[in-house]
């Protein structure tokens, strides 16, 4: 019984650090395209600072 519930642990602390390992690499794919599309919208945009802030991308006037 006592074994049983080892094993529990340890395969639920198995899959809590799969999760989190899924989870920085998702939000690492997720930094990679926000650089992305900032880097393409500041080059796009570069006349009109307006709508890179819209955008989101705060621009120094």
């Amino acid at each position: 019984m006592k074994n049983d519930t080892h094993l529990s642990f340890l395969e639920e602390k198995g899959e809590a650090q799969q999760s989190t390992k899924d989870r920085n690499k998702t939000l690492e794919e997720l930094q990679d395209r926000t650089r992305d599309y900032s880097f393409v919208a500041k080059v796009a945009l570069k006349d009109k600072p307006q709508l890179l802030e819209m955008s989101g991308i705060f621009v120094r006037s």
